[in-house]
């Protein structure tokens, strides 16, 4: 029959054992004690290994001198479990054994756990059948022992156990970090044109040639013809109605404005645009947006014919520093030009493929060049 006990000793550990006899594979070998067994705790928590055990045999269930002895040192547990063989270090005399009752006592780390453990009669009947030995035959006896008698085959080996029932499923996990985003689609098709105005009122000659000399000079005080006579020169581009962009000045340039008529900054620009397009000032940075949206950026040039490339983002709204003015000294916007090119300027890209600007960027104001533009 299979000796299982579980029993609490007091040095707070547990011990369930299972004992058995193996014979090893040579008629010189002595005999195999085969002993396992569970290390718990207390509270029933299977101890970490490894630990160092040590077996005895008695005939007492106490007191008594031991029969045999043996050191298992540095063992490992798996979950609390240990599995030696008494003899394997230290060969098991039969004589030693030689006594009706066998009681093994366990030490852990040099405690011993008590009282002793009794082998009982399956355990001595295989030791005293074989006293003469572990022979040739002996082994062939122990063999047919092992496959016709089902006490001795328990011993050895126990039933499988059935599996434990399925886990409860665990609670779900944190939400993950959010994804990038995405790229920018493609822009939506242009919509469709707006209805055409109402005509205006019908006039009379007079009254339409002072309308167009105030379109192109501002004042209504002009001599039509030479008006007309200047525009087919191209000294004075002919503005178009409702149009904010009326062109650039000729030639990219640093962030000083300077023109050569006698002011500098703002002031320069004004008075160089109005020269070059009759009623148009330097343009400011919310203009250029206003002409952009208008599609008056597509193919921009100069007045010298010239591709434009970048603006010069004349913004009042902006920090001063941005506008080529050092603060330190109060000076205007668009007057300050330093060798170290210490102070910036907003500028813009403009492509003139489809009239759009990018967006306003600090650039040097002594090391990039940019178009002061005119707007009406």
């Amino acid at each position: 029959m299979k000796h299982r006990i579980t029993r609490l000793f007091t040095s707070a550990i547990a011990l369930t054992a299972m004992l058995g006899m193996a014979p090893l594979a040579s008629a010189e070998s002595p005999g195999l004690i085969h002993l396992a067994g569970k290390l718990t705790g207390a509270d029933g928590t299977p101890l970490a290994g490894p630990v160092n055990l040590r077996f005895k045999l008695y005939a007492q269930s106490d007191a008594g001198d031991s029969l045999y002895d043996e050191e298992h040192p540095n063992e490992s547990l798996a979950d609390g479990w240990f599995n030696v063989y008494l003899g394997s270090n230290i060969a098991i005399q039969l004589e030693n054994v030689d006594s009706g009752s066998l009681y093994i006592q366990t030490e852990v780390n040099s405690v011993p756990l008590l009282p002793r453990y009794k082998a009982g009669g399956s355990l001595y009947s295989i030791l005293s059948n074989y006293s003469d030995g572990l022979t040739d035959t002996g082994f062939d006896r122990m063999a047919e022992r092992l496959n016709n008698d089902n006490v001795l085959r328990d011993l050895l080996t126990g039933p499988e156990g059935p599996l434990g029932p399925e886990g409860i499923e665990g609670p779900p996990g944190p939400d993950g970090d959010d994804g990038q985003n995405g790229d920018d689609g493609q822009n939506g098709n242009d919509g469709q044109n707006g209805q055409n105005g109402q005509n205006g009122d019908d006039c009379d000659a007079d009254t339409c040639i002072d309308a167009i000399c105030d379109e192109l000079t501002g004042n209504g005080n002009c001599d039509l013809a030479d008006v007309i006579a200047q525009i087919a020169a191209g000294v004075v581009p002919d503005p178009v109605e409702d149009e904010t962009f009326a062109g650039a000045i000729g030639g990219a340039q640093n962030g000083r404005w300077d023109f050569n008529n006698g002011v500098v900054g703002v002031p320069s620009g004004n008075a160089q645009c109005a020269a070059l397009f009759n009623g148009s000032h330097a343009c400011e940075y919310a203009e250029l947006l206003t002409a952009q949206g208008d599609g008056e950026l597509v193919d921009a040039q100069d007045f010298n014919d010239a591709d434009i490339t970048h603006f010069w983002a004349n913004d009042p709204l902006a920090d001063v520093e941005q506008q080529c003015s050092h603060d330190n000294t109060n000076e205007a916007p668009w007057t300050y030009l330093t060798s170290d090119q210490g102070d910036t300027g907003l500028r813009v890209a403009l492509n003139r493929d489809n009239g759009t600007l990018g967006n306003p960027a600090e650039a040097g104001c002594g090391g990039a060049n940019g178009w002061v533009a005119c707007c009406l």
